[in-house]
């Protein structure tokens, strides 16, 4: 039996994105009979999700998070795991931390979003848009880049593609800002749905790690539409098949809905979003950016929401393009060649 450890992190502040990109790879690894245990900082909210999905986890105490003794620890671990592979995941890593793991017999992946340093290891995944457009910079080996729409790891629930209805009225607009809200936008967003006119439901998703739930909830007490509130749902399709546009941050997430086909209004919530944003208006599928951190970004959503709103064709072309962009089977594109990997360097 092949087995990786994951070296990933969650928490108010890095968000939900990266653990559960790794969480979608180890659900396709363990589709092609390879086990996966999870080192993740003891963050309370993390570990329950790891554990929900089904998957150990080792919980990571050390203060000095990402340098010499957590890849010590990590090492240590993946061989009393008896591991084959480490897969790490964070913008905390570097290239002195990625080379102590990867010169350890093991094959090492990094899931990547920046190209920001030299990736001495055997494998690089990178599923943005733009990933293709970045500059990596030679590393000492022989390293597989997996680069492109093609290897964007999204929840194995996507991998089976439903047919998205656009319909000519919007009855149903779904609002998710990532893990955390950490521009805490929420409030301020329900609060502008509300005030249109318009017959819809809103269907809003706040995060493990969302701190403005009081706010939230207290639009949703003087609203005029039907809100409803979901906390953290680990399985996020339906939802997204049921609306007709969508509000989201410009993360994981927001692929997510593209995959889907479900027109969406995205949100900058962090600078690493933008040049995936870019790409998107070059692809046609936006005509503006809406800067989370502006402060006319309420309006600026405004006017984009009530452009879908009578626009029925702009929403279908909408769909349209982002099905196209992303197939839901990255994961298990990724899962075989890291298994193939493993297997060859062990011949």
């Amino acid at each position: 039996m092949t087995n990786i450890l994951f070296r990933v992190d969650a928490d108010p502040t890095i968000g939900l994105g990266h653990l559960q990109r790794c969480i979608s790879l180890a659900q396709a690894l363990e589709s092609i009979d390879v086990e996966s245990v999870f080192l993740a900082y003891d963050y309370l909210e993390a570990i329950t999700r790891i554990q929900r999905f089904g998957f150990e986890v080792c919980e990571l105490t050390i203060s000095d998070l990402w340098k010499e003794q957590d890849s010590a620890f990590t090492v240590d671990l993946a061989f009393e795991s008896e591991c084959d592979a480490i897969v790490v995941d964070s913008y905390m890593a570097n290239s002195e931390y990625i080379s102590r793991v990867s010169n350890n017999d093991l094959v090492t992946c990094v899931i990547d979003d920046t190209a920001g340093y030299s990736y001495p290891c055997q494998v690089v995944v990178n599923g943005n848009l733009n990933a293709k457009d970045l500059s990596y910079l030679p590393t000492p080996m022989d390293t597989l880049f997996l680069l492109g729409p093609q290897y964007l790891m999204l929840r194995e629930e996507f991998s089976d593609k439903s047919n998205f209805v656009v319909r000519p009225t919007v009855h149903n607009i779904l609002v998710v800002l990532g893990g955390s809200d950490s521009l805490e936008l929420m409030p301020d967003i329900l609060s502008m749905l509300d005030d249109m006119q318009d017959d819809f439901v809103i269907n809003a998703i706040i995060g493990p790690f969302a701190n403005n739930e009081n706010n939230v909830r207290q639009v949703i007490d003087k609203s005029r539409h039907v809100i409803n509130l979901f906390h953290s749902p680990d399985a996020i399709q339906e939802l997204m098949m049921q609306a007709d546009l969508a509000i989201s941050a410009g993360g994981q997430t927001l692929y997510e809905l593209l995959c889907v086909g479900c027109p969406t209004v995205p949100i900058e919530v962090a600078r690493n979003q933008k040049k995936q944003l870019e790409s998107l208006v070059e692809l046609g599928y936006l005509h503006t950016i809406c800067d989370g951190s502006n402060n006319s970004v309420i309006s600026t959503i405004a006017d984009s929401v009530h452009l879908l709103l009578s626009d029925y064709q702009l929403r279908s072309n909408m769909s349209s393009v982002g099905q196209q962009l992303f197939d839901g089977q990255g994961a298990l594109r990724v899962a075989n060649l890291l298994k193939s990997a493993i297997r060859e360097s062990s011949t």
